[in-house]
């Protein structure tokens, strides 16, 4: 991976107390932008969309680690994930939190495979959301080329309604994608299909199969429902729970979930796991009628 071009687009995280396993740790990946911290504190301002893996020390956390993970993989969920475990730690009981897992002492073969290997995911996952971003671009190209056809035709109408005296003006959207020429769309998508070719005939199929399970993951993580289920009467204004999905509404789940639902209109709510949305509650505190 390393000898590829786009490496030098992405960058690794570590999350190190000892400012020595730091600078060894930069040493052995020779060849990648390694960005160390040492404070959790600074992982946030350290982190950006150019971070493809992120080497978390448990032991630097200071009780936080799960709010920084959640953290970074809302920022950006494609980041893979590599914990970096004590001696005495329990690998079972931190293997559902990351990626892969390094147990101290960390040998420079084990940190290199690792990393080299995770940065490949990660970059695959990056460039394949790219792909799909230009497609779409694409589609939203030409659904803008077909409102610039409409707009010169009511031009055409409102010119004719002012000859005849009538007023028929009418405002069309001009697109998304005004700052993307279509030759800049179509050097990226290009660039990006040859990035997709050299990045999958040095992947094998347990590797891509691995990548999805790591997106899965991933976003399995970010929407476990918090264990805090309140076990009270109904809310004045809401359910106590999804009525499709039994999400529990009106707490802190702390990640996407938020607090179980979303209001999107007077008596109206969209849970935030099944997208069911539920209007209004009768004086039982049941749901009115849903769809």
């Amino acid at each position: 991976m390393t000898d590829l071009d786009l490496i030098d687009d992405y960058s690794v995280l570590v999350l190190e107390e000892s400012y020595t396993l730091q600078d060894l740790f930069a040493d052995w990946l020779d060849g990648i932008e390694v960005r160390p911290v040492a404070d959790p504190d600074a992982v946030i301002g350290a982190f950006d969309a150019t971070v493809a893996v992120a080497c978390l020390s448990e032991t630097a956390f200071d009780g936080r680690g799960e709010a920084i993970r959640n953290d970074l993989l809302s920022r950006n969920p494609y980041c893979q994930l590599v914990g970096i475990l004590s001696r005495s730690a329990s690998l079972a009981e931190h293997e559902p939190e990351y990626d892969e897992c390094l147990q101290r002492p960390i040998l420079k073969v084990d940190l290199q495979d690792t990393v080299e290997r995770r940065l490949a995911y990660g970059i695959y996952s990056s460039v394949l959301r790219e792909f799909y971003d230009l497609n779409a671009a694409f589609v939203w190209r030409r659904r803008d080329e077909t409102d610039d056809r409409a707009d010169a035709e009511s031009a055409d109408r409102a010119a004719d309604d002012a000859t005849a005296g009538r007023d028929g003006s009418e405002a069309v959207d001009d697109g998304d994608f005004e700052d993307l020429t279509d030759d800049e769309i179509r050097e990226r998508y290009q660039r990006v299909c040859r990035q997709l070719d050299v990045l999958q005939g040095r992947l094998s199929g347990a590797a891509i199969a691995e990548i999805t399970r790591s997106i899965r993951r991933h976003k399995d993580y970010l929407t476990t429902p918090t264990a805090a289920v309140d076990r009270g009467p109904p809310a004045k204004h809401h359910p106590r729970r999804c009525p499709a999905c039994k999400l529990p509404w009106g707490i802190d789940h702390g990640n996407e979930l938020g607090n179980g639902f979303i209001r999107i209109a007077a008596g109206v709510r969209r849970c935030t796991r099944c997208q069911e949305i539920v209007h209004g509650l009768g004086e039982s505190g049941r749901r009115i009628t849903s769809r």
